[in-house]
This record gives structure tokens, sequence and C-alpha cells, in this order.
């Protein structure tokens, strides 16, 4: 039987799975527009919708005695990614850590966001808060930058520029 055909925007979730019936073990093999994904030998299937990830997708499902192939191929259309990131969460730590970490609503892009052209505080009088270093999470959700000493109760603004994310054409937060 057929799996169901998805629509997933970019970087997504996608996900196909099957119920098998009847004398186990059963044996799973996924393919995608007819090649074998390999590796993917269970009953379900789950990966980020990369831009070109769209196409025929379809399991053969067997055991000892048989095999059965869904059919028809289940579609996967994959929409492009058109909205940029936003910054959902600003957190500041003073003392000896001098961060600020700043939460994304979706992954960005490692090469702007570790670029410290990216980011500035405007200097307020005659004190400054320079930026030193800028890392990004493992996941790309958050970037972590180093300042020089910030002042305990002191309220500084942030501006972020160019800030892409991971999208095959990416989209740009300037915030």
């Amino acid at each position: 039987s057929s799996l169901g055909n998805q629509t997933v925007t970019e970087n997504q979730l996608a996900q196909f799975s099957v119920a098998a019936t009847g004398q186990t073990p059963y044996f799973y093999q996924w393919f995608y527009n007819n090649a074998v994904l390999p590796g993917q030998t269970n009953a379900a299937l789950s990966f980020s919708a990369a831009w070109n990830s769209g196409g025929n997708y379809i399991v053969v499902v067997s055991n000892k005695f048989s095999s059965i192939t869904s059919s028809p191929p289940s579609v996967l259309t994959v929409l492009p990614n058109v909205t940029p990131p936003q910054l959902v969460g600003l957190n500041a730590f003073a003392g000896t850590l001098n961060e600020i970490v700043l939460t994304f609503n979706k992954p960005v892009d490692p090469a702007t966001a570790t670029s410290l052209a990216t980011y500035s505080i405007p200097t307020f009088g005659s004190t400054g808060l320079s930026i030193l270093t800028a890392a990004i999470s493992t996941n790309g959700l958050q970037v972590i930058l180093t300042t020089t000493q910030q002042q305990h109760g002191r309220t500084n603004r942030i501006s972020i520029t160019n800030l892409k994310d991971r999208s095959h054409v990416p989209n740009t937060l300037t915030a």
C-alpha cells in the first residue's frame, strides 16, 4: 500500500513509516527515486528534508517467505524556506563569563554566525562593550558572544546584520 504523499518546508522533518503483518522477522529497505538508501533498514524513515530531497520514496518489506513493495511511490515535495531566522532569546552573563547567548528559532549559518562583523554593540557615552569572539552551538540554534567586561545592571543594545540561515537560498536576519 501507499505510504502517503508529504509536503514539507526545506530543513523540516519528513517521516514515512510502514506496519508489516505476517511472519516475523521483518526486513526493510527504503529507496529514493529507485536508488537504495544505505542504512535505512527500519520500519520508519525520518530525516531533515534538504532542498533537493523531493521525489519518490518506497520501502520493500520482506521476511523469509516473501517480499512486498509499497505502491504507488510516496511523493515528497520540498518547498523552499523563505523565512529569515528570528532571535527568540538573549541572555547576558557579566562577571567572569562576560558572555551574551543569542538563541534563534532555527539553525543559523556557521560562517555568518561566527563572523564578528555580524554583531555590534553601539557605544553610548565613554563606555562601550566590545565583542571578542563568536561561537556557534552544535545544533546551530545558539551563538555565544564573548565580550569585554560587562557591568552588572547596565543595559546594552546589540545589532545583528546579515546573519543567514542554512537554507539552500539563505534567508537573512538584520535586527
